[in-house]
Parts: C-alpha cells; sequence; structure tokens
C-alpha cells in the first residue's frame, strides 16, 4: 500500500514534470517560429521594395534615352514597365501591403500606370505623352516607396518587439509556473517524508519504553496499512513479553513461596536448638556471640526468602566479572522512570 502510494505520487510529479516540459517547448518553439518568420518576412518584404525601387529606377532611367523614337525604345519601355509591375505584384504578397501600408500601398498602385505603361496605354497616348508625365510620377512613386519602406521598417519593429514581448512573458510565466510546481513538490515530499517519518518516531519511542522494561506500552498508528501491521506485530511482541515477564515473576514468587515454607521449618528446627545452646552457655560470653551471630543470619536468610514473594520485577547485577545476581532490594522497588534510569545508569542490567 505505501509503495503503490508512493509510486502513484512519484508517477504523477514525473508526468507533471513531462508534461510541462512539453508544453513550454512547444510553447517556446511556436514564439520562436514566430520570431523566425517575422524576421524573413521583414527581410523579403524589404528586398521586394528595393527591387520595385530598383524597376522604377530603370524605368526612369528610360527617359534620358536620347532616341525617344523607334521599337526598340518602345519595346524597352515596354518591358521596363513589365519589371515594374511585377515588382509590385512581389511588394503585394507581403503584410504590409494589408497592413500598416495599406493607403501608401494604394498610392503606389495609382501611379503605376504613369511610369510602367501597358501597350494599349502607349497605343492610345503615345510616348511622348508618356515622357511628358512620367518623370513626375517617377519622383512621386520613389516617395511613397521610400514612405512604404520606413513603414515596413516601424511595422517589422512593432512586430518583432510585440513577438519579443511574447517571448518574454512565456519565460517568466514559465519561470512562476516552475517555481509553483517546486514548492508543489516540495510540499508534496514533506508530506510524503510526515506519512513515513512519524510512525516510524512512535515505533522508537515505545521500542525504548520496551527496552526499560515497560511492557503496557502499546503503538497506535494511522495511514499505511504497512505501519498499521508494523504496529501490531510490535504491540503482539509486547505482549508476549508483558506475559512472559508475569509468567517469570509468578515463578519468582511460587519459590519464593516454597523456600519461605521450607526454611521457615528448618529455621524453626534452628531456632530451637540455638535456644537451648543459649540456656546450656550461661557466662559464656563468646558462646553467646557466636549463637547471636548465628541467629543473625538466619534472620537474613528468612527475610531474604521472604523477598522473594514480593518481587515486581527482575533486575541483575554484576556480582563478579562474568558473574550476574538477582538484585533483591531493586527487584521488589516500585518501578519508576527515574529508579530505572539511575539504575541503568549505575550498571543494573535486566535479563
Amino acid at each position: 500500500m505505501l509503495r503503490r502510494q508512493l509510486l502513484v505520487r512519484l508517477g504523477a510529479l514525473v508526468m507533471v514534470y513531462i508534461l510541462g516540459a512539453v508544453v513550454a517547448i512547444v510553447l517556446l518553439q511556436g514564439v520562436l517560429q514566430d520570431l523566425n518568420h517575422a524576421g524573413a518576412e521583414s527581410v523579403a518584404s524589404a528586398d521586394a521594395i528595393d527591387a520595385l525601387e530598383s524597376a522604377v529606377v530603370a524605368s526612369r532611367d528610360a527617359l534620358r534615352d536620347d532616341a525617344p523614337s523607334g521599337d526598340a525604345y518602345r519595346a524597352g519601355i515596354l518591358a521596363a514597365g513589365a519589371r515594374v509591375r511585377a515588382a509590385f505584384e512581389q511588394v503585394a504578397v507581403h503584410a504590409i501591403a494589408t497592413g500598416t501600408g495599406t493607403e501608401c500601398f494604394t498610392r503606389i498602385r495609382s501611379m503605376l500606370p504613369g511610369i510602367a505603361p501597358r501597350e494599349e496605354w502607349l497605343d492610345e497616348q503615345g510616348i511622348a505623352s508618356w515622357r511628358e508625365h512620367a518623370p513626375a510620377f517617377a519622383d512621386d512613386l520613389m516617395n511613397e516607396i521610400s514612405h512604404l519602406r520606413q513603414l515596413n521598417r516601424g511595422d517589422s519593429t512593432v512586430h518583432q518587439l510585440d513577438i519579443t514581448r511574447r517571448l518574454r512573458n512565456l519565460i517568466v510565466g514559465l519561470t512562476i509556473a516552475a517555481l509553483v510546481a517546486l514548492n508543489v513538490t516540495i510540499l508534496l515530499f514533506l508530506h510524503t517524508g510526515e506519512i513515513i517519518v512519524r510512525p516510524v518516531e512512535a515505533l522508537v519511542a515505545h521500542s525504548r519504553e520496551l527496552a526499560r522494561e515497560r511492557f503496557d506500552s502499546r503503538v497506535e498508528t494511522r495511514g499505511a496499512a504497512e505501519f498499521g501491521e508494523l504496529a501490531a506485530s510490535y504491540n503482539q511482541l509486547a505482549e508476549q513479553l508483558r506475559l512472559n515477564e508475569a509468567r517469570k515473576m509468578e515463578t519468582l514468587k511460587q519459590l519464593g513461596v516454597s523456600l519461605n515454607h521450607e526454611l521457615n521449618n528448618v529455621i524453626n528446627i534452628i531456632e530451637l536448638q540455638l535456644a537451648y545452646l543459649d540456656r546450656q552457655a550461661r557466662g559464656d560470653e563468646a558462646t553467646k556471640a557466636k549463637l547471636e551471630q548465628i541467629h543473625e543470619n538466619l534472620h537474613r536468610i528468612t527475610k531474604t526468602v521472604a523477598a522473594l514473594k514480593d518481587v515486581r520485577r527482575a533486575v541483575v547485577t554484576e556480582y563478579a566479572d562474568g558473574l550476574l545476581m538477582l538484585d533483591l532490594p531493586r527487584c521488589t522497588e516500585p518501578e519508576e522512570p527515574a529508579a530505572d534510569e539511575a539504575a541503568a545508569g549505575s550498571g543494573g542490567q535486566t535479563p
């Protein structure tokens, strides 16, 4: 369950980052393509305007011909006019012709017949008329072409600035989105860590209680089923240890009762013999002192055996190198945390 939950979260994060990266690449690629297209369009429209200007200059140069008659001259005029019209059609396919330069483009269209006449116009008006009016049309047309070039440059600059602004806004937006995704990822990892760390801390804390022989400590965990199973296993272990400790204490108490019963019978007989010897040893202080020592040792044995009935826990202490014995005074003391820690610090051990 926990593994599945972690895999789902990590998989979702990976998918979000992959999808975000794909979206960012697509958006950036679109803006960069628009920027490249705008640059290419600016260069192409500028080249078309330059070509139109060159064609108009070539047509105007025909006016300076010293032989303004004959078929060759007529053919030159028509050829120059055809080049002007072809260059004009190339300008017409660009955005400047339908955007900010629409009015200028319309004026250029209206001036074309005067500088780039068709054969019908020459037949009707004559070459002389064309030579008379063409210079004025050519000058006005050159001015309009210069104006159109300036409009094209301004339009290209504005368009590129707009695309650059879009690119900047896109980068800022993607940066903010990345920061938000990073913060969400950090919060998700913190929450995931909390899901794992909190039950582990609870288990560690109760394990310390178990090490202090506080077998009534129980773990309650919420969340993943794995930690629930671990807590159930811990609680089962603590209960088993509590039962084992209870059986051990009961066995010690039963042993104390049995020893107390048997030793009391023996000690009573010894006490009677000691009383008899005490009466026989009247005036013998040395004998009385020895009998008193025997009596005190018997009382000590009786007290020690009786203490086995009041054992609360099993605490052992080092009697000699590598040899441990039961510490009856501490075994009969109440279970207090301070006393347990002091016993642990002084070298007391529990089996």
